[in-house]
């Protein structure tokens, strides 16, 4: 989940998630539907959600099935944002955390989408083309770190960075504060000019 916005005691928060890929497309709306069920009954208050998207993972993952072992490439990618209190976000922080349908492989890769996301709109507000190779700066809890070095070749693959750094720098284009999954995170971007 990503912090976005404050008004007032309430603030913007973005979910960002993956469909377990086991279940059919009558499915996923009814598991869409009870995400949403989840946030409203812990009084968050919908603001937009994006149409469900199946989208490559970014690496394989096995789920197993009745005892026999599935491999899954695709997933069903969706997101909601939506306005809710601290307390409110905690219960539901709780609640989502539960759902043991949620594979921790699925969650990895909910991170690393939502992260690359975060990114790619950093490299639009700092006016940098798809072309631009850039170097990536970023502070991340330690779970969230190992999670990106597992799989930073894809990850510099997807933004088009030679290089990321595990550190604060002063060196940079553009810098964003935020959060994913109510963890805060710093991330920061220069592009490498050629001499």
């Amino acid at each position: 989940m990503t912090d976005e916005n404050t008004t007032n005691e309430a603030k913007l928060y973005e979910l960002g998630f993956h469909v377990n890929p086991a279940i059919n497309d009558d499915q996923i709306s009814k598991k869409i539907d009870e995400i949403k069920a989840v946030l409203t009954k812990n009084g968050a208050e919908i603001v937009k959600e994006g149409e469900p998207q199946a989208m490559k993972l970014v690496y394989e993952i096995t789920k197993s099935i009745a005892g026999k072992n599935e491999r899954f490439t695709t997933s069903t990618f969706a997101w909601i944002k939506f306005n809710s209190t601290a307390e409110g976000i905690e219960s539901i922080k709780e609640e989502i955390e539960l759902d043991t349908k949620i594979t921790y492989e699925l969650r990895e890769e909910g991170l690393l989408r939502e992260l690359i996301r975060i990114i790619q709109n950093l490299r639009q507000d700092a006016g940098l083309e798809s072309k631009d190779e850039i170097v990536l700066m970023l502070q991340v809890p330690s779970e969230l770190e190992k999670i990106i070095q597992k799989q930073e070749r894809l990850i510099k693959k997807e933004i088009n960075a030679s290089l990321i750094e595990y550190k604060r720098s002063d060196k940079f284009k553009v810098e964003l504060e935020t959060k994913i999954d109510a963890e805060p995170i710093w991330l920061a971007l220069r592009k490498i000019t050629l001499v």
